[in-house]
């Protein structure tokens, strides 16, 4: 099998593995609580720092695309109604999680163990997935944010913040685990079999 057919079969694979996660939602993210702690940003930052940084952005484009589609079909809140429907919002930091994570991830390997590597790649991949779509959100939608929160514009920011806080943190330490965890031997797999 050739090169190129490898890597469009494990990009593939990617791409199933970011449907099936944001169709079936315990694959796309743990309820602990009255958390959410979203995964999908772990398959985005796996999929960069195997493939390397396009297709880490092809695998987030699939994950912006798929949220956008939900958000227009079958939200699971008034807030993902509002937000993602917006393609700004629903694309760019999906985009950017899987183009940040390749290229994190390939200069910190330069001068860090693969495993401190990988560990930081996810916890900024997970962190910016999250500032950047609560700032974003903020940005276009404060006002209607904040009629969903019921509280008001002055208000909204502590309560992102919060978010950032309650949600952003545990899913960047989720994904200071997991992405070392899976990364690393499916990387080191996948350059054997070269």
């Amino acid at each position: 099998m050739s090169s190129k057919t490898k890597l469009i079969a494990l990009s593939s694979i990617f791409i199933a593995i970011v449907l099936l996660q944001n169709m079936i939602p315990i694959l796309g993210g743990l309820n602990i609580g009255v958390l959410r702690i979203t995964l999908i940003h772990v398959t985005v930052a796996i999929s960069a720092i195997v493939l390397g940084p396009k297709i880490g952005t092809m695998i987030g484009l699939t994950w912006g695309l798929t949220s956008f589609i939900t958000a227009l079909t079958a939200p699971s809140s008034p807030v993902a109604a509002l937000i993602f429907t917006n393609p700004v919002i629903a694309l760019v930091p999906r985009l950017l999680v899987g183009l940040i994570a390749g290229l994190v991830f390939n200069k910190l390997a330069q001068r860090l163990s693969p495993v401190v590597s990988a560990g930081i790649t996810g916890f900024l991949t997970a962190l910016l997935n999250t500032i950047m779509v609560l700032g974003l959100a903020y940005v276009f939608y404060a006002n209607g944010m904040s009629a969903i929160y019921k509280v008001s514009v002055d208000q909204l920011l502590p309560i992102l913040l919060g978010i950032v806080a309650s949600n952003g943190v545990p899913e960047a330490i989720a994904a200071t685990i997991l992405v070392p965890l899976i990364a690393l031997p499916l990387r080191r797999l996948v350059q054997q079999h070269q």
